[in-house]
Formats: C-alpha cells, structure tokens, sequence
C-alpha cells in the first residue's frame, strides 16, 4: 500500500500535550509555499496553532515547579493501553515521553491535556542521574538511558502512570556498561548505546543479554563512542521496504552509520561532508519509509534516504516558524508520520510532507511534427505522488508530461515526449508533488522551473 487512507488526528505534543488539540477535524488549506515543506505543521483544525510548546506553556500547565532543564531523548508511540480497539479515530493520540535531564525526570501527557512528571535524582527506582536516551512500545515498555547511575531504567506505562520493573545493569561480555546514551527499542529488543566500551548491547524487554554489537576493522572497533541508535527490523508493522538495520551515532556525533543487525556496515556518512561550518549527528530516528533523521543542534534536521544518501537539512537556527532551537531528541510515530521534537526550551510537533528543489526541462527539440522531446529535472525530498506539466504564462496548462506517479526522493531525470500545438519556448515546468502519507490531504507543492528553450528556436 502506498498511499495511506487517513492522516493523523489528535495528537499531544511532548510535555504539553499540545494542551488545545481537538479531534480529528476537516484538513486546512495548504501550507505557505514560501517555507520549506519536507516537514510541515499540522493544520489549524487539527491542533489549533499550538505547533511549538516553550516554557511558557509548560508553567501554565505544571506552575513554576518544573522548567524545560537540558531535555534530550523523547519517545512517541500509541500505547495499547490507551486504544480503544471499536474505532481506529483514537489511533493516531500519542503518548509522547520527554526526558529533562537537568530535573532527572521525564515529563509525559497522560491525556490530550494533561501532562505527568516521573523521577527524581538518585540511584533508587524511579531515580536518575543525568538521563539521555528514551524509548517506548506499544505494550507500554519504556526505557530509560540512566547515563550517570550507568544503567538503563526498565519502566512499565500502564493507564497514565509509569511504574519501576527493572534495572539493566553490570558487566557483558567481559565489559561493563557505563555512561549509556542513546537507546532503541524495536521488536522486543532493546538496542542501548555504551559509549565506553565502543558497541552496542542488546536486552530482551526482561533484562535478558542478547548480544554485542562491536564490528571491528584490522582488530580496531569500528565505531567510536557510539551516542545515538534508530532501529528497524524487517518483520516490523510499519516498514514498507522490509528494511533491516541499525542507524547509530559516533566520533562525537561527526558520522552516521547504517549497520546490518550482525553490526556489519552498509554506508557511512560524515558531517563535515554535508555541513562545512560543522555540525553533528545528536538523535536519530527512523520513518515508515526507511529515511533516517539525525538532530543537529546547531538547528536543523538532516534527512537521509533508506541507502544513507543525503537528501536534505531542514530548517534553520532560531525560534520562529520552521526554526529549530538547538534540536534534540526525536520521537516519531511511523504510522502516521508524526514527529516531535525536543529542543533546548520547548519542543515542536511536524507531519512528513515533500518538496521539490530545482526543476528544469532541458534539451528540449523538435521530435516530428507536432511532437517535442527533452529531459526533465529535479529534486524529490520524500516519497510523492508527481505530476509534470507544462504551463504557459499565463499559468495554463498546455501539455502533461507525465501523469500523477509514485516517485521516490533524490535526483530525478526522465526523458519526456509530448504534443504542443506551438513551440513551447518560454513555457515552464511546473512540478506537482503531494506526500504518499501523513500530510497528503493537506499539501501540495508546485514548483515552476525557468523559462523553456528549445533547440533552434531564436
């Protein structure tokens, strides 16, 4: 299936809930145009404007208790518990899990307004030190990287409240945890960054060992100081490809790997050779298309294909609209394409949409009489449904290239053929995309290329 029936409903956002979300309601108009529209916000309808949370919010809702104090990792997920199994509009309302490392706690939504708050500093159950990386599954597991008690912290949701099962904790495979940071949880395994002992180690929910993960490259490990780790297996529910890897983190943060599951690596990709002033892989995550997302705190996202090709930065530095404030944490529902994120004093909440970068009709001649050929261009940021036109300048359109077709993300060249009662010098390309899911009954980018030339034509 390439093309999903619904999009996302009412969702709360992490710490707030979003506080005034509504129910599914009828999509508002598209998005602006002028911005970039990889990721995009909700609809009007569906949340009412609150997008973005920052402190203000969190003390309207909590008092002056609590503040937004070094978050890091969040977890998005629809816990079975809160499923009303009769009706599927419940589907899409989250609970989305926070960690604020500076008041070593976690702040979650326990309802579409009301937000919750677990831990406090120490080494005891429901204690943390310093926590960094949280994931979460639908049968109500959550776990927690206690970095500064060097553990992971197993705790169980189960109707608005997180409970204590179990510590992870103590020497494998010879080596002792310490200082984790990152973790996954996938499949009923837990994938956990151990930053010290250059791996990652996998747990059963119940605390059972499993394995190491420490390829190693002329007796030397490969990675260095993982921090950061995205799972997806291939028998997960929400994968279209079937894909299988491991997408982590290290040399602090500087490059990305993309693992087979043994820890053999498919591809690298390192942030220098996509960000000369620099930048960083800090959280990852991974959507329903096998794209992966790296956090870069100095305010943007990077987006790479399934095969780890880069596609795009999203955003910029700042605290408006589609601007990031040292981004964080990560926390994406695949189902729906719904992505939150944390940031240095609040979070936001996007759905998955598409854009197109530089489109052109070149080489354009005679192919007969009446016919015309030449080659078409562009950039496809996400999986779209494309269709390719020719308008004039009036903006009417007087040829279709090509029809409305499933296309996925990268470099795009197609040669085209078409009927024109003229020579279309001087008309434009216009590019139509609308995302496969998520925000496609909301978006629909058109981009025009310059005008047409055609061989021979004065």
């Amino acid at each position: 299936m390439r093309c999903r029936e619904r999009e996302p409903g009412a969702v709360a956002a992490w710490a707030m809930a979003l506080v005034a979300l509504s129910s599914l309601g009828a999509p508002g108009p598209a998005l602006a145009q002028a911005a970039a529209t990889t990721l995009v916000y909700p609809p009007w309808s569906h949340c009412y404007g609150m997008h973005r949370v920052n402190q203000t919010h969190l003390t309207l809702r909590a008092g002056f208790k609590y503040k937004f104090d070094d978050p890091e990792g969040v977890a998005a997920v629809k816990m079975a518990c809160e499923d009303d199994p009769n009706t599927p509009r419940d589907d899409d309302e989250l609970t989305v899990i926070g960690v604020n490392s500076g008041q070593n706690l976690l702040i979650y939504n326990t309802s579409i307004t009301a937000v919750a708050f677990y831990g406090h500093e120490g080494n005891g159950p429901g204690e943390f030190r310093h926590p960094h990386g949280v994931a979460a599954d639908r049968d109500g597991n959550v776990i927690v990287a206690d970095t500064g008690n060097d553990r992971l912290h197993v705790l169980k949701y189960d109707h608005d409240a997180l409970h204590h099962v179990r510590f992870i904790q103590g020497s494998f495979n010879g080596r002792p945890l310490r200082g984790p940071l990152g973790v996954a949880l996938e499949k009923g395994e837990i994938y956990v960054c151990d930053p010290d002992q250059d791996r990652l180690l996998v747990f059963g929910v119940d605390g059972e060992f499993r394995r190491e993960i420490r390829p190693e490259r002329d007796g030397q490990p490969l990675l260095q100081e993982p921090s950061a780790v995205a799972v997806i297996r291939s028998d997960a529910e929400m994968n279209f490809f079937g894909e299988d890897f491991i997408a982590v983190s290290d040399s602090s943060s500087s490059r990305l790997w993309k693992l087979d599951p043994r820890g053999q690596p498919f591809a690298v990709r390192r942030v220098r050779d996509l960000a000369p002033g620099g930048g960083e892989f800090y959280y990852l995550a991974i959507d329903y298309h096998a794209s992966v997302y790296a956090s870069d705190r100095a305010g943007k996202i990077h987006k790479f294909d399934r095969e780890l090709r880069f596609l795009c930065d999203i955003g910029r530095p700042g605290r408006g609209d589609y601007q990031f404030d040292e981004p964080r944490g990560l926390g994406l529902h695949r189902r729906f394409g719904q992505l939150f994120v944390a940031e240095r004093e609040g979070a936001q909440y996007l759905w998955m949409g598409t854009d197109v970068f530089t489109p052109s009709l070149s080489d354009v001649r005679p192919g007969g009489p009446g016919r015309y050929q030449g080659v078409v261009r562009y950039f496809l940021t996400e999986y779209a449904n494309v269709r390719l036109e020719l308008v004039d300048g009036e903006n009417r359109c007087r040829a279709v290239l090509q029809p409305a077709v499933w296309t996925p993300p990268g470099a795009i060249e197609k040669a085209v053929q078409f009927e024109a009662d003229r020579s279309p010098a001087g008309w434009r390309l216009r590019v139509e995309a609308v995302p496969t899911y998520s925000a496609r009954k909301m978006l629909r980018v058109e981009k025009l290329s310059q005008p047409v030339r055609v061989a021979g034509a004065p």
